[in-house]
């Protein structure tokens, strides 16, 4: 194998090669645009994998991922957790957050805020998570150190996220 390919083991047994740097979205695309519209991550080995995340090298276990699949909710909700985020950081500026995990029934996230969320501010984020997916705004992926991100996190008055880092510095993590 060259260092410019990637093998993946399809759930048939197929060894396909790929151009390193292929993202499972392409993967699916070259299988058909069904295909594509409906997969919401991959498995690569036994990792969850985004559809925009880049495969560099290697030669790995393979398979799309629909929300029916046992992994597929758990894609789904993790982002719908980022969305809910997003929708709340533009419409209240000032609350912090917190965790905001998939769960076994859907995903939650903590907020920091002065006053709770009323009835109304429930139906105004959900109208902003809406209109944020009629955006289609792309998702970006970034990876850092943790010390790279509790800089960015302090900096932005995250004070709820740098907690949740500064244990795992203490241990050298």
């Amino acid at each position: 194998m060259s260092d410019n390919n990637v093998k993946l083991r399809l759930p048939d047994g197929a060894i396909k090669d790929y151009p390193a740097g292929i993202k499972p979205i392409e993967v699916a695309e070259g299988i058909s645009a069904g295909l594509a519209r409906s997969v919401v991550g991959a498995v690569l080995d036994d990792e969850l994998w985004d559809l925009h995340r880049p495969i560099e090298s290697g030669e790995h276990g393979f398979r799309l991922v629909k929300f029916d699949d046992p992994e597929g909710a758990e894609f789904y909700w993790h982002t719908s957790a980022h969305l809910l985020a997003t929708a709340v950081q533009k419409l209240y500026p000032a609350v912090r957050f917190g965790i905001g995990p998939a769960i076994s029934n859907g995903f939650y996230y903590d907020f920091l805020t002065d006053k709770p969320f009323t009835e109304d501010d429930l139906v105004a984020i959900e109208d902003k998570m809406r209109e944020l997916i009629k955006a289609d705004l792309p998702l970006e992926r970034r990876v850092m150190s943790r010390s790279e991100a509790r800089i960015e996190l302090e900096e932005r008055g995250e004070t709820l996220k740098v907690e949740l880092i500064v244990p795992s510095l203490r241990r050298g993590d």
